[in-house]
């Protein structure tokens, strides 16, 4: 990222959709401002919740899937001793905004198809932290670029 918020704006209007940083358990950690724009529902909405909560019980199977490192099958090859990380799937998520861009409620909500591309990325936690003796574990999260087709 850049220091310049003016930039970082621009590049986030250039965007197609919005990005979104999920961990292994599903919590949205981070998501991009203009999700509002795409999905009627707001950064603070969605911030700290479970992406389960918001998307359709159908694909929860291989949104799970797609966040694990541990996944088998196609999702999951090895190419020599590296992980390949990279993520490319569809889900379906809770919209806010009708065709017409009125925003109804989230119980009126209807479901928008998202193509979400990106990585898994590993963040070592921090060693110079130590609770109780023990390091906390490193944290594997979902960087995604979410775009409405």
């Amino acid at each position: 990222g850049t220091d310049d918020p003016i930039m970082d704006n621009l590049y986030l209007k250039s965007l197609e959709g919005f990005i979104t940083v999920v961990t292994t358990d599903g919590d949205m950690i981070f998501l991009s401002e203009n999700i509002h724009k795409f999905m009627g529902l707001t950064q603070v909405e969605l911030t700290g919740h479970s992406i389960f909560d918001f998307t359709h019980p159908c694909d929860h199977e291989e949104i799970r899937e797609n966040l694990s490192l541990k996944t088998a099958g196609t999702n999951f090859r090895k190419k020599g001793k590296e992980l390949i990380t990279e993520r490319d799937f569809f889900m379906r998520m809770k919209c806010t905004v009708t065709n017409r861009g009125r925003t109804v409620n989230l119980k009126s909500a209807s479901w928008k198809v998202l193509h979400c591309t990106g990585h898994l990325k590993i963040y070592n936690g921090c060693t110079s932290r130590v609770l109780c003796g023990y390091k906390e574990p490193p944290l594997t999260c979902a960087v995604l670029m979410c775009e409405p087709i």
